[in-house]
């Protein structure tokens, strides 16, 4: 079937711009956008992705060695000690910084610490101190010079021998070794918890250059023969290998502190403030009968 064509109908040429006037006035309108200065919200925007110039940055590594230090011990270490719990985080075994008020009010502690029902708020064991441990991601030179004053300018208190493994197993050898005063809050009693004591201690040889370890808690009830038994028992290889490395048997003795509470302390009544740890009045001799025992033990 053939298709019919029509012719196109003529149409006059229609034009927009009504005269040559109207079209220079706009171009200069436009022109006038295009040269307008831009807004300081752009400029501010722009400032902001580029890199400071060098005469701005500080210089930080032309200070001396010692002003660097003084620097990162104000950004690095608490003049109280640092709580340390073992928590768990993704499947994973960690120790995390926390306030001593935090496991003292925790219901399986109890049995470590006494029960305090009115907590006062006002009083440093309830914060958790603030440091900025970030500063050590900056770059390689500041992480070598900062890393040991992180660990080697705190004194470290652990929650009991699970937080203290957890806490060598994270930090590695190298940092390890560059602790230098460590506090045991808790003892393992438990099976579960008992378990942990030696692993702990056995880890914790890594800290060839710890100063002192203060185990604030009760050990054992009994004598302080029993006491030297029970913590040679959990602990003889973390023994065997301070005196490895001090080049003397017996050098971890003289590390360990025991504490009153192992020494013939009792937690008894004592008037208004309630009960608490009275001193034994032979305990000098009570430490002396500790320290003989140990070293019997260990062959010196």
């Amino acid at each position: 079937m053939a298709t019919r064509t029509y012719p196109k109908r003529k149409r006059a040429e229609i034009s927009y711009c009504d005269d040559f006037t109207d079209a220079t006035e706009s171009d200069e309108y436009h022109s006038e956008i295009e040269e307008a200065p831009p807004s300081k919200a752009t400029t501010k925007a722009a400032a902001s992705t580029r890199p400071p110039p060098k005469k701005k940055i500080f210089p930080f590594f032309s200070l001396p060695p010692e002003l660097r230090n003084k620097i990162y011990r104000y950004a690095l270490t608490d003049s109280e000690p640092l709580f340390l719990v073992s928590r768990t985080r993704q499947y994973r075994h960690t120790a995390q910084i926390a306030a001593p008020i935090e496991a003292k009010d925790s219901r399986r502690r109890h049995r470590y610490w006494p029960y305090s029902s009115n907590p006062d708020p006002e009083k440093k064991s309830t914060f958790v101190p603030l440091l900025i441990p970030s500063l050590l991601a900056l770059n390689h030179q500041i992480f070598d010079e900062a890393q040991p004053i992180l660990y080697g300018g705190n004194v470290f208190a652990l929650e009991d021998t699970t937080a203290l493994h957890a806490f060598c197993a994270n930090i590695g050898p190298k940092n390890c070794a560059t602790l230098r005063e460590l506090h045991i809050q808790a003892w393992g009693y438990t099976k579960s918890h008992k378990a942990m004591n030696h692993p702990a201690f056995t880890i914790l040889g890594q800290a060839v250059n710890l100063e002192r370890l203060y185990i604030d808690c009760q050990i054992h009830w009994g004598a302080p023969t029993h006491v030297a038994k029970q913590i040679f028992r959990d602990g003889h290889h973390w023994f065997e290998m301070i005196g490895t490395a001090k080049g003397r048997v017996d050098a971890a003795v003289d590390i360990l502190d025991i504490g009153d509470k192992n020494l013939g302390a009792r937690y008894q009544y004592t008037g208004e403030n309630g009960r608490s740890w009275v001193k034994s009045p032979d305990e000098e001799n009570k430490k002396k009968e500790f320290q003989t025992e140990l070293r019997r033990l260990l062959k010196a």
